[in-house]
């Protein structure tokens, strides 16, 4: 029987994570390996399994942490998955609130570990993110830091969106730290090299995930929305709101959908082939959902009274 290669996908809420994965996906698929996702979202929908492709098996945990709430059910997804397609790989793309470690365990799972070889866990960093969070919530950069170092090797993102001072301070602060990091986004390089390098740390620290107290808020669109009065309101969140994402029509284009995605107040629309369900997602540190039902309601024409 031949081993399944499994890799963990790890890194905060919106650092890239799924484009990564995309983009893994597609050069395997030219090189005619079959592959097999396992993806973890900490709400009651999976918006990024819209984005992985209909002909991709993939295993979804909702509703909780692979790292904590989920564990029992991640261990016999990632077990059935094993056992019912036999795929070349395995991609297990964590909640951008899970601890790499939890996760490093289900993969060595002794009813399995025969059949898996587990190559390593590759991170995504926030360049822009992991300078702020510093300052602005240690308990979140904390997260963050812990899943640089549980990784093979770490992929920086956004290091573009720096200024050069901002740059000089990252690249400091990054060659300090105690791990492999690259720029590279090359896929083969990636697959090929990720098992080559060696976690810094490879016994758990003592970190509660739950107590960062992390929210999700779903919302579904029934209608085209104005753009203008979304992008107002997105202008209104403030700091708690940690993601938002999901698919939008507008009302000037009602027959055009897009993928929005929403990190760090960065917002990105991207054309959406497909016509799913107008989800939005909103993942925060304490959200106030009633506040958010109403503002979602009144950007949907429903509440007009606000």
């Amino acid at each position: 029987m031949k081993e399944t290669k499994v890799i963990i996908l790890a890194g905060f809420l919106g650092s890239g994570k799924t484009t990564l994965l995309q983009q893994l996906l597609a050069y395997l698929k030219e090189q005619n390996k079959s592959y097999a996702v396992v993806m973890n979202e900490i709400g009651d929908r999976s918006i990024d399994t819209e984005l992985v492709g209909k002909d991709t098996p993939v295993s979804e945990i909702l509703n909780g942490c692979i790292c904590c709430s989920s564990k029992e059910q991640f261990d016999q997804a990632i077990m059935s998955t094993v056992q019912s397609y036999h795929p070349d790989y395995l991609f297990v793309e964590c909640s951008g609130v899970s601890h790499p470690y939890e996760v490093i365990d289900s993969v060595t799972n002794p009813l399995i570990v025969h059949q898996v070889n587990f190559l390593g866990t590759l991170t995504t960093l926030d360049a822009p993110r992991f300078l702020t969070l510093q300052d602005q919530d240690p308990q979140l950069f904390r997260l963050m830091y812990e899943q640089a170092i549980y990784a093979n090797l770490v992929l920086i993102t956004k290091s573009e969106q720096l200024d050069p001072i901002e740059l000089l301070k990252f690249n400091e602060q990054i060659q300090s730290l105690p791990i492999e990091s690259t720029l590279q986004r090359n896929p083969k390089m990636l697959l090929e090299n990720i098992a080559h390098y060696k976690p810094y740390k490879t016994t758990v620290e003592e970190m509660d995930v739950d107590h960062l107290h992390i929210d999700t808020f779903r919302y579904t669109f029934t209608h085209p929305i104005d753009q203008t009065d979304f992008e107002y309101w997105l202008q209104q969140l403030d700091n708690c709101v940690l993601r938002v994402k999901g698919f939008l029509t507008f009302n000037h284009q009602p027959k055009t959908c897009y993928l929005f995605q929403y990190a760090f107040g960065v917002p990105l629309y991207q054309p959406y082939d497909m016509n799913p369900k107008h989800n939005l997602v909103i993942i925060g540190k304490h959200l106030d959902k009633d506040k958010l039902l109403r503002e979602m309601q009144q950007l949907d024409g429903i509440d007009k009274n606000m």
